[in-house]
């Protein structure tokens, strides 16, 4: 009887255990309810025609971010306060699969977490292997003075197929970590992430 008695301890102390897991597992990120838009044309631009019906999030150093889904994509938009020259790095981790980051500056480029190392981007790569996805680039000039013209917005348009879930944990990082969203996300820890909800 003692036996019995002490498993029945043991099984309920690991499941109060794991309920504790989920909860701080819950409530690790900010959560965002993502709206359906209209389609866009991923030009790099974010007219109101578009993205009119996007959740707005208002970040650090007066960046705005702007997220819909759209049929069968996710689309995120990030607007600077005027045009200039910036890169993005896109972090999204379907909950319970792999993390990915997706980069977009002058080359597209796609890598994922191994445990918690990133592959560090070189001259090499990797670049140009986006699959399920894609994103507008920085455009060039052909001047050596000026080789690129200042950015309206980066444009992303990923395959819910592929990053498939009702929930997606996002982190945004701006030209090297300029700006991040959330402020706090480290991009080897999804728990700090936000949730996108795309439950319809």
């Amino acid at each position: 009887m003692q036996l019995t008695t002490s498993k029945l301890m043991r099984t309920h102390l690991l499941m109060l255990a794991s309920l504790l897991l989920i909860s701080v597992s819950s409530q690790a990120s900010e959560k965002l309810s993502v709206q359906a838009g209209r389609p866009i044309l991923l030009d790099g631009k974010c007219p109101a025609e578009e993205w009119g019906a996007a959740r707005t999030v208002e970040l650090s150093k007066h960046y705005v971010l702007k997220v819909q889904k759209t049929g069968d994509f996710l689309e995120i938009c990030i607007i600077p306060p005027r045009p200039s020259l910036f890169m993005a790095e896109l972090y999204i981790a379907p909950i319970g699969s792999k993390v990915y980051a997706l980069h977009s500056s002058a080359k597209l480029g796609e890598r994922a977490l191994n445990g918690k190392t990133w592959q560090a981007w070189s001259e090499d790569g990797p670049w140009w292997n986006a699959t399920g996805w894609w994103a507008s680039t920085m455009r060039a000039t052909g001047r050596e003075d000026a080789p690129f013209l200042p950015s309206e917005a980066i444009e992303y348009q990923l395959d819910r197929t592929r990053f498939s879930g009702k929930q997606l944990l996002m982190m945004l990082d701006i030209s090297m970590g300029s700006v991040l969203y959330p402020d706090y996300a480290d991009n080897r820890d999804p728990t700090t992430w936000v949730e996108l909800d795309l439950s319809d």
